[in-house]
């Protein structure tokens, strides 16, 4: 055991995260409550690492592992001093507050885990500065604020956990510079946008998951560059478009979740060797529905059903609202047939539904005419 006492820098640190985090209601505390704080003088370095969570290397701390041990109070500032630390770990715990931006100062810092806690506001710029940052957890928060674009900065960064937040705003097309990232957790928050073609960049991406979001726009084709994929989870956003054509290319997929959003077109044959897939979409318009005239006391038919589309190739009913009196729809064929017996002009809603309880609605014009 080292008979020399550890870094005054970190002795401060260590003290007021013991403050701050109401250190003794921790469920475990052991050594932290054996040492007198109020003494000026630091432990020796050697008992300091039995203390609960504490990991000294030399005469410095180089690992915090508090997790689930009922920490609750704000992260101090003086974490930042801890300049020798290289995993700090202290979630799933009570924590409220913001991230203190001298995190930034920990140049060592390999992983930071401070996820399933109450922390708000932004991810501060200073933490661009963590050079050495592997993986970044900080899901299960209640964290606001943009996807910071200096993301793409931290070049060693393998997983990134930001999910169940409320981060707003784009997807920054940085990320596509992360070459060793294999983790993207981005679900459950409010970010907007389309998924940048960068994405296609990251070759060593096993996990891409940006469900229950609010995206837009079509699948870049770039995303079947995706070579080392195993999980693509997009579902419950509002992506439009056809399924790309190079998704053929995903030869590791396991999971692939694109189900609740408004794709069209038709299921490349490739991914039906997926293990696990949940594709389910609802119907879509695949042509308006042409305005059209009819004459009273006619024989009327018209079908509507090569109007519609499902990705899924599911749809199992048609209802129509509006149509003039004498005509109905057949609800399995999409016919709307009959003789109409009122002339005037009559604006019907015809709607398609798929066997999940998927619709589409789409408006048109009956003219029905005097009969000459």
């Amino acid at each position: 055991m080292s008979t020399q006492t550890l870094n005054a820098d970190d002795y401060k640190a260590l003290e007021v995260l013991y403050d701050s985090t109401g250190g003794d209601n921790w469920t475990n505390n052991t050594g932290w409550t054996d040492w007198d704080f109020s003494s000026e003088t630091p432990p020796d370095a050697g008992v300091v690492d039995q203390w609960h969570g504490v990991t000294v290397e030399g005469l410095r701390v180089t690992g915090i592992d508090l997790g689930s041990n009922s920490l609750s109070g704000t992260l101090p500032s003086e974490l930042g001093s801890l300049g020798s630390l290289q995993h700090l770990q202290i979630n799933k715990n009570f924590l409220s507050g913001t991230l203190p931006s001298e995190l930034g100062e920990l140049s060592n810092l390999e992983t930071l885990y401070l996820n399933d806690n109450d922390l708000s506001g932004t991810l501060p710029s200073e933490l661009g500065e963590l050079s050495n940052l592997q993986t970044l957890r900080v899901a299960k928060n209640s964290l606001s604020g943009t996807l910071p674009s200096w993301l793409g900065s931290l070049s060693n960064l393998q997983h990134i956990h930001l999910n169940d937040n409320d981060l707003s705003g784009t997807l920054p097309s940085e990320l596509g510079e992360l070459s060793n990232l294999q983790k993207l957790r981005l679900y459950k928050n409010e970010l907007t946008g389309t998924l940048p073609s960068e994405l296609g960049e990251l070759s060593n991406l096993q996990i891409l998951g940006v469900a229950k979001n609010d995206l837009d726009g079509t699948l870049p084709s770039e995303l079947g560059e995706l070579s080392s994929l195993k999980f693509l989870y997009l579902y419950k956003n509002d992506l439009s478009g056809t399924l790309p054509s190079e998704l053929n290319s995903f030869s590791k997929l396991q999971h692939l979740w694109l189900y609740d959003n408004s794709l069209s077109g038709t299921i490349p044959e490739s991914i039906n060797s997926v293990p696990n897939k949940r594709l389910e979409n609802p119907p879509y318009v695949k042509t308006p529905i042409s305005d059209v005239d009819a004459t009273s006391g006619e024989n009327f038919s018209l079908n509507v059903s090569g109007n519609f589309g499902d990705i899924n190739n599911n749809i199992t009913s048609y209802s129509a609202e509006g149509l003039p009196k004498g005509l109905t729809i057949d609800s399995n064929s999409g016919t709307i047939g009959g003789t109409p017996t009122t002339e005037g002009i009559s604006i019907v809603t015809v709607t398609a539904s798929d066997a999940k309880g998927g619709e589409v609605e789409d408006e048109f014009y009956i003219a029905v005419s005097p009969p000459f």
